[in-house]
């Protein structure tokens, strides 16, 4: 994949539906290379594909205030009580705001 900077940088890259990518030896990138499989070759998956979901669901928190006590909350304390009523409600996608290491 050629691309093109915005100061007209010409750069390759890997292209994102690369299957199979592959690093020469004594380099620092990777190459894509085009690997056509065989029937037998290709992974038969066991299970059925999960359906999927109408839509995504995102529950916003912020582990410091997870507490219904008037302390400054644990990500134990998170894990433990408000991952599991998440889960209840059906949603899957949840976004840390205010993260600090």
């Amino acid at each position: 994949l050629l691309l093109e900077t915005s100061d007209g940088e010409l750069v390759d890259r890997i292209c994102p539906w690369s299957r199979y990518v592959q690093r020469p030896e004594k380099a620092n990138v990777y190459h894509g290379v085009f690997y056509n499989l065989s029937e037998d070759q290709i992974y038969k998956f066991k299970y059925p594909q999960p359906k999927k979901r109408d839509r995504l669901k995102i529950y916003e928190a912020h582990v410091g205030i997870s507490s219904s006590k008037e302390e400054v909350s644990t990500y134990e304390n998170f894990r433990i009580n408000v991952i599991p009523h998440i889960v209840k409600q059906g949603l899957f996608i949840i976004i840390f705001s205010n993260f600090n290491k």
